[in-house]
């Protein structure tokens, strides 16, 4: 098991550094887009929504809100995941690009406890 697990983590390692090194502008950009528009764009808009119902005392926009607000913190909770899950992958990436080798993981640093016991 112990020897499958260090292929599993030479194989991931060695995908990471490809797409580290990779030129293509989607595999660059997409994530910092992503961030933008959730950041600048959607967060900001649900907030004009619900305030401008507010304001103007649109009592069926509120309880539509009221209504979907477990869908919409559902909604928001995985898109924030996803931008949390980037960001702390992405100083991964980078050191396993100035390194050229993977930073650790927690399944990688399990394999190498369990190697060295073994």
């Amino acid at each position: 098991m112990a020897e499958t697990g260090k292929e599993q983590v030479k194989d991931v390692a060695e995908t990471i550094r490809a797409e580290a090194l990779s030129e293509d502008r989607l595999q660059r950009w997409w994530r910092p887009i992503y961030a933008l528009e959730l950041t600048l764009f959607e967060c900001p808009g649900f907030g004009v929504v619900l305030f401008h119902a507010l304001w103007a005392g649109a009592p069926q926009a509120v309880n539509g809100f009221a209504n979907l607000s477990g869908l919409i913190m559902a909604y928001m909770a995985a898109r924030f995941g996803v931008l949390g899950v980037y960001v702390s992958g992405r100083s991964k990436e980078k050191q396993a690009a100035a390194t050229g080798a993977a930073a650790p993981s927690v399944i990688g640093q399990l394999v190498k406890a369990v190697t060295k016991r073994g």
